[in-house]
């Protein structure tokens, strides 16, 4: 299942009121996340408000934080998601006024956060609270986010008992890389598509780990290659997403 790819911008629409996607609820299965009524609350800040004061303020300047609640449709479910964030200005088209300035909404945090894809039952609870983080930093820091999911990676291969120490030929232990250790998985289980798919996902994590983050297609181009990986290991579902990672093996 890929990533549905509209529903994670990084911005949502104010026009009318909040506009937020339909998230998928991070508690059941089935339900869709709604804003709650009323819940909505935004506020200028003061240092904001006195840059008005000055002669040269332009919109681009105003600085707001906004908190809202989405409850999930499911009335036996029920759950609750807390929403923050800062609102930015943007250039935008309207067919009366021309070029006109639109405020947009910018999620900064969601708690407990919804699922970028969904988390199969069958997953270990390492991996689980792995991806869970993955979908909480999403948010805030994509290059943290990147790098959680790798720290699932990891979490699957422990779970698979895959060593986490190798020996040098002059008979001293080593901790082995993740790459070698997507090696081994290779090896004992005989399972070369999915080794693929996990050092996709690796080279992406290692894109996490030494700067800002990757770019967001190529993020969920990984996302979706490593969906596959697990519920082919963990519910024997065929994963096909050879484009993408052929696509992907060109961050290597």
């Amino acid at each position: 299942m890929a990533v549905k790819r509209n529903l994670w911008s990084s911005y949502t629409s104010l026009d009318g009121g909040p506009q937020f996607p339909k998230y998928p609820c991070p508690s059941c299965t089935d339900g869709r996340l709604r804003l709650n009524d009323g819940s909505y609350v935004c506020h200028e800040t003061d240092r904001s408000k006195r840059f008005h004061k000055l002669d040269d303020w332009e919109p681009e300047w105003t600085e707001e934080r906004f908190i809202a609640f989405l409850v999930c449709d499911e009335a036996s479910c029920g759950e609750m998601v807390v929403v923050a964030g800062d609102t930015d200005v943007f250039p935008a088209h309207d067919d009366e006024w021309g070029h006109v300035l639109e405020t947009v909404l910018r999620p900064l945090s969601m708690l407990p956060p919804p699922p970028i894809f969904p988390i199969s039952q069958a997953l270990p609870e390492s991996v689980k609270k792995e991806l869970r983080l993955a979908f909480q930093l999403y948010w805030a820091d994509r290059g943290a986010c990147v790098s959680r999911l790798r720290t699932s990676l990891e979490a699957a291969l422990d779970q698979k008992k895959i060593a986490t120490q190798g020996v040098t030929k002059k008979g001293k232990p080593y901790r082995l890389s993740l790459s070698e250790r997507i090696n081994l998985f290779e090896q004992q289980f005989g399972d070369a598509d999915n080794a693929e798919s996990m050092h996709a996902l690796r080279t992406i994590g290692n894109l996490g780990t030494h700067g800002s983050g990757p770019d967001l297609e190529v993020l969920f181009d990984a996302m979706d290659v490593y969906e596959d990986a697990l519920l082919e290991i963990y519910e024997g579902k065929t994963a096909k997403l050879k484009a993408k990672k052929l696509k992907l093996k060109g961050l290597a």
